[in-house]
């Protein structure tokens, strides 16, 4: 995965991230966009888990589907 810039060209400096929606557990039909940046690990979920810790299973299958370790803790 790459990122074109405004003209249409690869930028090799721009972040791999994958991107995907994830289904919630408790509300049939509503997803969330759960992105992880291949390069660092990091990862982020529009999820209320998320918001609140800070992590959440959606971003840990993410990454674990995309082939990524979780950035080591600060």
């Amino acid at each position: 995965m790459s990122t074109t810039n405004t003209h249409g060209r690869v930028d090799p400096s721009a972040p791999r991230i994958a991107s995907r929606r994830a289904r919630s557990a408790s509300t049939p039909g509503l997803t969330y966009l759960v992105e992880v940046n291949l390069d660092t690990g990091f990862g982020s979920c529009e999820c209320p888990g998320y918001a609140f810790r800070g992590r959440c299973r959606h971003v840990d299958e993410a990454r674990q589907d995309a082939g990524v370790e979780a950035p080591a803790p600060a």
